[in-house]
């Protein structure tokens, strides 16, 4: 059974949110009751050669009695027609654990790291629980 976000389309702001309750992730069969996102900001950080690049940070907590991989796509406008992708994978997530996570960074359509201060808007687009057989 895989799992999907609930509600949709989450927006972030370009400075560190608050700690907030997250969306349940579902599943095509069913949701998969206890597995959220409990936190997201955006952090920069520096990664070598190119400089200042942007991720998110975050935090997963799974109150479900399953061990789950958590994939999150986020996609971020970056100019009038650019966009950027970052992509969170947490992998064996076991019952009662909270997680932080650091995202890939933002790569823009020309394949460079992106700087959070361009981001003009970030939204999570996909958040998938894949539960692991033992």
């Amino acid at each position: 059974m895989r799992a999907r976000l609930a509600c949709g389309v989450v927006a972030l702001v370009a400075v560190a949110a608050a700690s907030r309750p997250g969306p349940t992730l579902a599943s095509h069969g069913g949701p998969i009751e206890g597995v959220a996102i409990d936190f997201e900001g955006l952090r920069t950080v520096r990664d070598g050669a190119a400089g200042s690049v942007c991720v998110v940070d975050g935090s997963i907590h799974n109150a479900s009695s399953q061990v789950v991989t958590v994939q999150i796509r986020y996609r971020a406008v970056i100019g009038a027609d650019d966009v950027a992708m970052a992509i969170a994978r947490i992998i064996r997530v076991t019952p009662g654990e909270s997680r932080p996570f650091a995202s890939s960074p933002f790569v823009g359509d020309h394949g460079a790291g992106v700087g959070c201060a361009a981001l003009r808007t970030v939204h999570m687009v996909e958040a998938v629980a894949d539960p692991v057989e033992p």
